[in-house]
C-alpha cells in the first residue's frame, strides 16, 4: 500500500492509484450490503454493482473480439469481494487528500470489521478531459473520434449505451502508438493517433444486452438526477429520458450521439489548449464546430462513424 494515492472519489466510494516502477493501476473500493449509509445514500446491493461488473468485463473482452475491437474501454485487471475495517493506510491517504482538496465523501473510518466492499483493479488511462491540457484541437479531434468509434463498437456489439459519458468519464493518455485500431463488423480500422489515446470509464447508468439479457440501471427510479441545472451535464440526463419516454431497458442509442454532442461542446467551450494561437489547432476547432452542428441528425453513433465524412477521411481501413 505504500506505492498508493487517492486520486478521486464518488459517491459510489474512493479511487486510488498504485504507482510502482512503470506499473500504474487505479483501485475502486465501493461498499457493499451494509445497513449504514455512505456519502448521504444508500449502499449499493450485491445485485447492483454484479452489473457493472459485467458490462465492465464485457466491454475490457472487447480488445480480444475478431468481429467487433477496440481497446478503448478501460482494462479491467482484477475484480475481489472483501470483508473487514477499512485499512489505516488508506485512511491516511485519504485524510492526505482531505487537506488537499477537501472531500466531499464521509471518512472511510465509519466502517465495522463486517463491512463488504468490492475492490476494481483496472488500466491507468491518464487524465480526464476535464483535466487534460492538449497542445491543439488537433488532439482533441483525435480523442472526440476514438471516443466515437469505440461507441460504435460497443453499439453494434451489445447494443450498448453509456449513458454517463461525462468529461470525468473520458480519459486521456499519451501513446507513442501511430495508430489505435478497431473492428466494425468485420472491417478493420487503422486511425492516427495523433499521440494521444481513449480510455472510457463508470459504467453505473450504462445499458448493455448480454447473452439475451438487459442490463441497465432503471433512472426512472432516481429522479433527483433530472433536477439539477447549470450544466449541459444535466441537460443530457433530461434530454436522454424524453428521448426513450422514461424507458431505460429500451435499446436508444441516440443517447450516445447527445453525449458526444455534450463532448463536443467542452471541447470547444471549455477544455484547455496551449497552442491555440496556430493555425492547424483553429482549422481543427472548425472541424469540431461542423461535428457539433451536424452530430444531432444521426440516430446512433454506429451511423454517425459509417455516415461521416468527417470520420471517413481519418480512417484507413
Amino acid at each position: 500500500l505504500k506505492h498508493c494515492r487517492k486520486i478521486g472519489e464518488g459517491v459510489y466510494g474512493e479511487v486510488f492509484l498504485y504507482e510502482r516502477d512503470d506499473e500504474k493501476s487505479v483501485i475502486k473500493i465501493i461498499p457493499i450490503e451494509g445497513e449504514k449509509l455512505v456519502n448521504g445514500e444508500p449502499q449499493k446491493k450485491f445485485n447492483e454493482i454484479l452489473s457493472e461488473i459485467v458490462i465492465a468485463e464485457e466491454l475490457h473482452n472487447m480488445r480480444l473480439h475478431s468481429t467487433y475491437n477496440t481497446s478503448a474501454f478501460v482494462e479491467v485487471r482484477n475484480i475481489r469481494c472483501i470483508i473487514g475495517k477499512y485499512p489505516g493506510k488508506l485512511i491516511k491517504l485519504w485524510n492526505i487528500y482531505d487537506d488537499d482538496k477537501t472531500s466531499d465523501n464521509d471518512c472511510p473510518s465509519m466502517f465495522e470489521e463486517h463491512q463488504l466492499y468490492i475492490a476494481l483493479e483496472l488500466g491507468y488511462g491518464g487524465e480526464d478531459l476535464e483535466a487534460f491540457a492538449f497542445q491543439t484541437a488537433e488532439e482533441a479531434y483525435a480523442v472526440f473520434l476514438q471516443t466515437a468509434l469505440a461507441l460504435a463498437v460497443a453499439e453494434k456489439a451489445f447494443e450498448f449505451e453509456h449513458r454517463d459519458l461525462h468529461w470525468g468519464n473520458v480519459l486521456i493518455s499519451k501513446t507513442e502508438e501511430s495508430y489505435i485500431y478497431y473492428n466494425l463488423d468485420g472491417k478493420k480500422i487503422k486511425f492516427p493517433s495523433n499521440k494521444v489515446k481513449v480510455s472510457i470509464i463508470d459504467y453505473t447508468l450504462s445499458r448493455m444486452l448480454y447473452q439475451g439479457y438487459c442490463i441497465y440501471n432503471n433512472l426512472a427510479m432516481d429522479p433527483a438526477l433530472f433536477i439539477a441545472r447549470g450544466d449541459y451535464q444535466f441537460e443530457i440526463y433530461r434530454l436522454m429520458r424524453d428521448k426513450i419516454q422514461n424507458n431505460w431497458q429500451k435499446f436508444e442509442p441516440y443517447t450516445n450521439v447527445l453525449w458526444l454532442h455534450y463532448i463536443l461542446d467542452k471541447m470547444i467551450t471549455t477544455v484547455r489548449y496551449k497552442r491555440k494561437n496556430l493555425k492547424a489547432h483553429k482549422q481543427a476547432i472548425n472541424k469540431l464546430k461542423e461535428l457539433k452542428n451536424k452530430i444531432l441528425n444521426y440516430d446512433s453513433v454506429y451511423n454517425f462513424v459509417n455516415d461521416s465524412n468527417s470520420v471517413k477521411q481519418c480512417m484507413l481501413i
